[in-house]
């Protein structure tokens, strides 16, 4: 994961993307109708990428939960 970009979730169902020099969130979605436990990050794009990687300009995330979907 990027050194910049965390990633957390809540019961609810939600996930958050989270810049960690700014102690903001990125980007918020309800994704899930259950609690979610497993997360994933790859920081497509990401300033802190070794030199000569490709640059998608964004990120890919993806989430588990207890209502058996992955997205």
């Amino acid at each position: 994961m990027c050194a910049c970009m965390r990633m957390s979730s809540d019961a609810e169902g939600r996930v958050y993307l989270w810049d960690v020099s700014t102690r903001q969130v990125v980007r918020s979605h309800a994704a899930h109708e259950k609690r979610v436990w497993a997360l994933d990050f790859s920081p497509n794009g990401c300033s802190d990428q070794q030199p000569g990687s490709s640059s998608g300009g964004g990120h890919l995330l993806a989430s588990g939960s207890d209502d058996r979907l992955l997205k």
